[in-house]
């Protein structure tokens, strides 16, 4: 199939080309690999030059998006009626969906739009773009999404189109490794217990309640460490020779890191947002077979399989401090993450012959 991707150069914060990962890359890269013909068009937000380039056997576009986005979507269109995809995909942003709605159906191209987030949620006041954005959901002859809850969202506009779940996963280099050869690499304690705190530290995320966890755990005990790591800054009153803030980590790092710590945190709240989340660092965890406790969200608990020894509630930073103590001291073997992502672009194919042979 010659398939067409739609893409933000940078979801999540980190460019695509210079830094690629993830969903958002390796499922092309996979489809390609599989023999399909990939082209990923990606829309850049910072003021930067055009690219045009080869990636692992795709074809790889990147272009300026804003202040002209109309301009940005006539590029889009030109490229489209030259390379004249069987299938076009929507990654990353309501912007990219509603560009593919606008054009797959002049190109005769099946159209396939994905999400791993609720957009909405970002801008909850930009009612005129939520309202585009469901426009192309309901054009849509396929909707995909990281979990159930969010693919249940998707489908409010569009019950007749086909849907899966193209489960989120690990990147290749996150896999278990030695504990003690990753602490001494970045001079992190070798004896204490260490937590790793992955996510927003904003109160509107639950971090609020994480650090207040944390103060009740390091009031009772003194052989705990917390670690944290990137642009994370989190302010709370605490032993210095306690907390080990790593700063900005290279991408290679990030499983040293994991690596190091007996249990990991995220958190997240029951919100618009939250409700339908799925964090990654939950997944990169479970390839490592580290603990990881998150807060009881519908998506968390998905990706868990309902592992209450994983879960704790959102809202209640005495029990969460309790359950931390309580893995620490008891740990739970983790079941490796048996799924990669090229399981996910055979998931992903299936649907796109589908849409191309019965849509």
């Amino acid at each position: 199939m010659n398939i067409l991707f739609l893409c933000k150069r940078r979801p999540q914060n980190r460019d695509l080309i210079e830094r690629p990962y993830g969903r958002f890359y390796n499922l092309p890269k996979c489809l390609s690999a599989m023999g399909h013909q990939v082209t990923l068009f990606l829309g850049s937000y910072k003021d930067e030059p055009p690219e045009d380039i080869k990636m692992e056997g795709m074809s790889v576009f990147s272009r300026r998006m804003f202040p002209n986005i109309f301009g940005f979507y006539l590029e889009v269109k030109e490229l489209s009626q030259i390379l004249k995809p069987d299938v076009i995909v929507c990654f990353s942003d309501t912007w990219f969906g509603i560009i593919g709605a606008s054009i797959a159906k002049t190109l005769g191209a099946s159209l396939v739009i994905d999400a791993y987030d609720n957009y909405e949620a970002y801008l909850p006041a930009a009612k005129p773009l939520h309202w585009l954005w469901r426009w192309s959901l309901n054009r849509a002859d396929a909707l995909t999404a990281a979990g159930p809850q969010l693919l249940e969202k998707l489908t409010e506009s569009n019950d007749k189109a086909l849907k899966a779940v193209i489960p989120m996963t690990a990147d290749d280099l996150f896999k278990p490794l030695k504990m003690v050869s990753c602490r001494e690499r970045l001079n992190l304690p070798l004896n204490n217990k260490l937590v790793g705190y992955a996510g927003s530290a904003n109160k509107s995320r639950g971090g609020d309640v994480f650090k207040e966890a944390i103060k009740i755990l390091f009031a009772e005990r003194n052989d705990v460490d917390l670690v944290v790591s990137g642009r994370l800054k989190i302010s709370m009153e605490l032993p210095l020779n306690r907390l080990h803030d790593l700063g900005y980590i290279q991408d290679d790092l990030m499983p040293i890191v994991l690596n190091s710590c007996d249990l990991l945190i995220t958190v997240n709240k029951d919100s618009a947002f939250g409700q339908f989340s799925y964090p990654i660092k939950v997944y990169e965890a479970l390839a490592c077979k580290r603990q990881i406790l998150a807060t009881d969200t519908l998506p968390a608990r998905w990706i868990l399989k309902n592992n209450e020894h994983f879960l704790v509630p959102f809202n209640n930073a005495r029990v969460m401090a309790f359950k931390i103590g309580e893995l620490l001291d008891n740990p739970i073997d983790v079941e490796m993450l048996n799924y990669d992502w090229k399981d996910a672009a055979y998931k992903l194919e299936r649907v796109l012959k589908r849409v191309k042979f019965e849509c």
